[in-house]
């Protein structure tokens, strides 16, 4: 992987996009796909697809690189991969009166750009967005390959939408998305396993192989 020259992202210089790799570059079926909006993002809504798209399309992905606001985040989160290895991390604050956006460009094989685009807009989080649980509600949270019930205590804790205290201990933990694989209403099926469980962030050595991304007090 080479250097990643944050300024040619920030600035989305055109040979950002067309650099491709000399062996490829008079193939017909590389090219490339952009996605940017004005607006903030679920980071962990976007990190569950990435995880599904590059264990299905990682060897026709060449790079992927993005500069996103995270909701929040006061820092940019800058993205960049090669095929199944990607790499993440929050640098550069917002500047005052600079505008919060997400810019996102694959490059690569057979695209299907339909599916990039949508894929990267599912996790945009737009005006009328609203969270399942509000905070005091009791919910039933992801653990490990279990769950355990817990109260919400905080929404957007350092980008995380949920930050759950669990009933049966002193333990805390932050999920990164709103959806059915880590966050589910107390009373509701627990049996069904719906997508990427690996949203707890603040798991136990035995939160399981899924826990892909671990954020630690």
């Amino acid at each position: 992987m080479g250097a990643f020259d944050i300024n040619r992202v920030l600035n989305f210089e055109p040979e950002f996009l067309t650099d491709l790799d000399a062996e490829h570059e008079h193939d017909k079926t590389v090219s490339s796909v952009s996605v940017k909006f004005e607006g903030e993002l679920m980071v962990g809504k976007l990190e569950q697809w990435i995880n599904q798209l590059v264990e299905v399309k990682g060897a026709d992905l060449f790079r992927y690189k993005g500069v996103m606001a995270v909701k929040g985040m006061q820092k940019k989160f800058i993205f960049q991969g090669v095929g199944m290895l990607y790499s993440d991390e929050y640098c550069f604050e917002w500047g005052e009166g600079e505008t919060r956006e997400c810019r996102f460009v694959f490059i690569g094989r057979n695209l299907n750009k339909k599916e990039l685009v949508d894929g990267v807009m599912a996790a945009r989080i737009d005006e009328n967005f609203k969270l399942r649980f509000q905070v005091g509600d009791k919910v039933m949270a992801r653990v490990g390959n279990g769950w355990e019930e817990g109260v919400i205590i905080k929404h957007w804790d350092d980008g995380d939408p949920y930050r759950v205290s669990f009933t049966s201990s002193e333990r805390e933990s932050g999920y990164g998305a709103d959806d059915d694989s880590c966050i589910r209403a107390v009373g509701a099926n627990l049996d069904s396993d719906d997508g990427d469980s690996s949203e707890e962030k603040d798991g136990d050595d035995d939160a399981g192989p899924a826990n892909k991304r671990v954020r630690t007090n």
